[in-house]
């Protein structure tokens, strides 16, 4: 709900930014700033018995206040501070130099700062992990012949684009000795993720094994249609095939000049292969940019329950009906289609969960107990091909070095993902559909035990209270089309 008054009382004070601040008033406000600095550089040179606490916190206080004046400088483009020469005054005062230096000289106080140097080097591999992912190019030609060899083609592509974060290896191999060093993980959580994981995986598997025959039974007609031998399935035909099979007769055309939101959207028409028959549209926006992503407020490994009850709710037949419409009768969805969506939409469901599961199991082993040389006995691919049932043939890639969530702040809980699609299927099952999937009450409740506390307690003490039990993963695999 979007208020049309003014809350009362208004927001707390100092929490508004002026955004209609002129050129010179932003000038006059960096003044105040670096003076202060300058008071802080002041009072530092004259401590007599230098420490972390009374020098070094108070400079980089400082610090931060003239970087973020020059950020709001940088924002409104009618100014700059002149932050690096701000910066550059620390180290030209020798009074300044001589107590930061009596400080990094110090070694009982510099033991005491292990910690934070740690979190400090943490934060840098975790940025160089993520700047490598995100521009992380690799380029492979192939002539014409070659693009006729559609195994190898495939099989080409597949180790470029799994080698191009090569450099990322060394950079997780310390990173996950630091985490360890700060005992990312406890031993309990840690147990308790690999009971959900390998329970999850005996009752995939089969799923698993049934869509995998499937797909090699698609690879074995095209070898013999084209005369040539079976020689294996292997990890680079996997999403090829799945595509083949999920491929419900369409045809898709990619519109010209289109009407879009961003430069970077493009935009589809899609058409019954089989009758010409105009189905309708779709827009892709694949890249990240700037302010497209939000955050979250939630635990760690909580962290995707509420867009997962949300995900599941719009898959409801309820739902779906709701949100459909003819483009000439205004009806509905008919209850035959809504099937076959629901259905489309399982489809390969056993693989994609178990490829899911083996990235998780991983995620824990080299954040865990494992040996120091997990990451590389596992040939940098950051998953087990056994879980995964994944043939990797003779190829040597990296790909863990594309991992994202491996070298950020959610790293050794990849599992949370998993456990917030059970979650999200469980409390759907259970609370919403039982009363109706569009009730008030129900809503009243989750809000009040999921969404409300966000990150101020533990989110299995409102789960408990609002499924009236433990959370079970029964609901979630009956979403995927699996009976226990």
């Amino acid at each position: 709900m979007i208020a049309s008054t003014q809350y009362p009382g208004g927001a707390p004070e100092g929490t508004i930014i002026n955004l209609c601040m002129s050129a010179s008033e932003l000038l006059s406000r960096a003044e105040e700033v670096l003076d202060k600095k300058r008071a802080v550089m002041d009072a530092v040179a004259l401590v007599e018995n230098p420490t972390f606490a009374n020098v070094i916190a108070p400079l980089g206080h400082a610090g931060n206040e003239v970087r973020t004046i020059n950020g709001l400088a940088s924002f409104f483009k009618s100014a700059d501070v002149d932050e690096a020469n701000a910066g550059m005054e620390d180290e030209t005062r020798e009074d300044v130099y001589r107590v930061v230096h009596a400080v990094f000289v110090n070694e009982e106080e510099m033991a005491r700062l292990d910690d934070e140097d740690s979190k400090e080097r943490m934060v840098d591999l975790e940025l160089a992990y993520g700047v490598c992912i995100k521009e992380g190019e690799r380029e492979v030609l192939f002539t014409r012949e070659e693009l006729d060899a559609r195994e190898s083609t495939r099989k080409g592509a597949f180790v470029a684009y799994n080698t191009r974060c090569a450099e990322n290896i060394p950079r997780l191999q310390e990173l996950v000795q630091l985490q360890r060093k700060a005992a990312f993980l406890t031993v309990k959580s840690t147990q308790a993720a690999l009971d959900m994981l390998n329970d999850l995986r005996a009752k995939l598997t089969p799923l698993g094994e049934r869509e995998l025959a499937e797909l090699q039974a698609l690879k074995r007609a095209d070898a013999e249609a084209a005369g040539e031998s079976y020689t294996g399935f292997f990890a680079w035909e996997m999403e090829h095939y799945k595509h083949i099979a999920k491929e419900p007769g369409m045809l898709i055309v990619e519109v010209e000049n289109p009407q879009v939101w961003h430069p970077t959207v493009s935009m589809y028409e899609v058409w019954g292969a089989d009758d010409d028959t105009f189905v309708g549209h779709f827009y892709l926006d694949l890249y990240s940019r700037k302010g497209k992503f939000g955050g979250t407020s939630v635990k760690g490994n909580f962290v995707e329950v509420p867009s997962q009850v949300l995900k599941n709710l719009a898959w409801e037949p309820e739902t779906l009906r709701r949100l459909s419409a003819h483009c000439e009768t205004g009806e509905p969805f008919p209850d035959d289609m809504v099937a076959n969506i629901i259905a489309a939409k399982n489809e390969g469901a056993g693989l994609d969960y178990l490829y899911q599961v083996a990235q998780a199991l991983y995620d824990l082993e080299i954040h865990g107990t494992a040996p120091d040389d997990a990451i590389a006995r596992h040939g940098f691919t950051g998953i087990d091909a056994r879980v995964a049932m994944c043939d990797f043939g003779d190829t040597k890639t990296c790909r863990v070095g594309e991992f994202v969530q491996m070298g950020g702040k959610h790293a050794g809980m990849y599992y949370g993902y998993l456990w917030s699609e059970i979650i999200g299927a469980d409390v759907l099952a259970t609370c919403f559909k039982a009363d109706g999937a569009i009730n008030p009450q129900v809503g009243r409740q989750y809000r009040h035990e999921i969404l409300r506390p966000c990150g101020t307690r533990n989110p299995m003490v409102g789960l408990k209270r609002l499924l009236g039990r433990e959370p079970t993963s029964t609901a979630f695999l009956k979403s995927i089309g699996l009976d226990e």
